[in-house]
């Protein structure tokens, strides 16, 4: 799996504490164009739906090409580093600290290096 690069606090951030705002670019796969003409289902696959369906175009497929997407994310540092682009997904490492000891730069749930929309 790639490591997470994470940026450096901005200097105005200067205590234990620090949270800013910066763009990040991750490979992002994007949803390709709605099908003008999508499957007409008559019989429904809900249990209890009824009334007429009309074919109205819809996404259901994504593009099999990655392409570099900036994404506005939200860092933060207390005792761990987090970054959140709050358009879509999250990440987050486990950063050293002086005590307890604890197992540093450690991914504390999975984040991916690609997104899909």
């Amino acid at each position: 799996m790639k490591r997470l690069k994470l940026p450096n606090a901005p200097s105005n951030q200067t205590g234990l504490v620090k949270a800013w705002t910066e763009p990040v670019v991750i490979p992002t796969y994007h949803p390709l164009p709605p099908d003008k003409n999508p499957m007409f289902l008559e019989k429904r696959v809900y249990q209890g739906s009824s009334g007429r369906v009309y074919p109205l175009p819809f996404t259901d497929r994504i593009s099999t090409d990655a392409v570099e997407h900036t994404w506005q994310a939200v860092h933060s540092v207390p005792e761990a580093l987090l970054r959140l682009p709050p358009e879509r997904s999250t990440s987050s490492t486990d950063l050293p600290h002086p005590s307890p000891p604890s197992v540093s730069d450690l991914q504390l749930f999975r984040s991916h290096a690609t997104l899909r929309c």
